[in-house]
């Protein structure tokens, strides 16, 4: 509303932030989503809303495309499949603009999501809610070039804990 998203990355498929009225230009859907499917028939890729998929599913057939009757799969990764090509452009262009990073609600264990962290510039700050820490700084992976995580216990960092009493002890 504001205008103070650059882009909101997900790694879910099951299209909240669209029922949410996210914009689809400030959405990543980094593991696709079932907003829409596409026949897998490299020579014909015909598009079907989630819409036309849900009540093929519904009625208790396999959606297949009504142009040349091959499967409709819907546009989510499967495991081994690469990642769709607008989060690699994405990211390359967001991250190094990204002044405020919020990461929420994840473990952060799967590349390359996890690296994420580590893409903003090191004066960003970075703010995770979670249940638990994720994301910690792995040196190992830092070398990799897997960038260089969440820096918990470093003396120069500054944070909040929801645990901590009104005198910052």
């Amino acid at each position: 509303e504001k205008g103070l998203l650059l882009r909101h990355y997900t790694q879910n498929i099951d299209m909240l932030e669209r029922i949410a009225h996210l914009p689809g230009e400030l959405l990543v859907e980094a593991h696709g989503s079932f907003n829409t499917g596409h026949c897998v028939d490299a020579n014909c890729r015909q598009e079907y809303s989630h819409e036309w998929i849900r009540d093929e599913i519904y009625a208790d057939r396999t959606p297949k495309c009504e142009k040349c009757n091959g499967l409709v799969k819907p546009d989510i990764v499967f495991f081994g499949e690469a990642l769709p090509e607008r989060f690699h452009q994405l990211v390359s262009k967001d991250f190094p603009d990204c002044d405020l990073l919020i990461v929420m609600g994840t473990s952060l264990a799967v590349q390359p999501f996890a690296s994420l962290v580590g893409r903003v510039p090191p004066t960003t700050p970075r703010l995770l809610i979670n249940r638990e820490k994720a994301g910690q700084s792995d040196p190992l992976m830092a070398l990799l070039g897997f960038g260089s995580g969440f820096n918990f216990e470093g003396e120069d960092n500054y944070r909040f804990n929801s645990d901590d009493d009104n005198t910052g002890n």
